[in-house]
């Protein structure tokens, strides 16, 4: 995960002279940032093609609000990784050994912070989410809020549903939380909007169950989450009841 050669030591150096640093990093995966605390400002830009001066510089100045989220943990260290200890060949063997404790799944298990969290983002905007609903009317669940721009600059937000299962799970290791689907909306400054999140129960409740080699949903009360990253520390919250379990197959 480190940058290669004398890069870090050139940011060392340049924070030395100005503490005052915009820094723009472009990579295809997270890298190691030992400076990320002495740095006022890091904008992430991905691999964006011939454009992305343009776009990096509409965004610098102003002229462009981002809004982008992480789609994958940010770890600190590549030792932080959850597939950190399984990633070579034993023999020609390759173990998946996190199963499906990968991404926000393995820093929630842990309970250990990554650096960034999925779903992270900043941008010139500031959103405050209140009035969580979730109905269940057959088929999905549907959670409904309210999201409101508190800050001077119209922008877009990502409101991203998680849902936990019940407490009383044994059959098997569930993950603590897991991502079930978002809702992208663009707020002029001081307006609020209503954005609903609907997700099939299907998929917003099962795991595979591969001693019956079918998917299946256990009865109890689930937890869900909405929040604008995996770090659900100020995420609103409710919960709904699934009376009778069920199993299926197929997509």
């Amino acid at each position: 995960m480190d940058l290669p050669k004398l890069q870090n030591k050139l940011v060392d150096e340049i924070l030395k002279v100005n503490r005052n640093v915009i820094l723009v990093n472009l990579s295809g995966t997270p890298v190691t940032l030992p400076w990320i605390d002495d740095v006022p400002a890091l904008l992430h830009g991905w691999f964006n093609g011939m454009e992305s001066g343009n776009a990096i510089a509409d965004v610098l100045y102003g002229d462009a609000n981002p809004s982008g989220k992480l789609s994958l943990s940010w770890p600190r260290r590549c030792e932080d990784n959850p597939s950190f200890l399984n990633f070579k060949s034993d023999n020609g063997k390759v173990v998946y050994g996190e199963d499906v404790f990968v991404g926000y799944r393995y820093y929630d298990k842990l309970q250990t912070a990554p650096l960034f969290p999925f779903g992270y983002g900043l941008s010139y905007s500031s959103f405050g989410f209140q009035n969580l609903e979730v109905k269940v009317d057959g088929k999905n669940v549907n959670c409904t809020l309210e999201i409101t721009n508190i800050g001077n600059v119209a922008g877009s937000e990502v409101a991203q549903l998680y849902v936990s299962p019940p407490s009383t799970t044994t059959i098997v290791s569930r993950p603590i939380k897991e991502f079930k689907g978002c809702s992208k909306v663009y707020i002029k400054p001081h307006e609020t909007i209503t954005t609903t999140i609907s997700v099939p129960i299907k998929y917003a409740c099962s795991y595979f169950d591969v001693e019956k080699g079918k998917w299946s949903i256990e009865q109890g009360e689930y937890s869900v989450f909405v929040g604008n990253s995996s770090d659900l520390g100020n995420a609103l919250s409710e919960h709904f009841i699934i009376e009778e379990p069920e199993v299926w197959s197929g997509l």
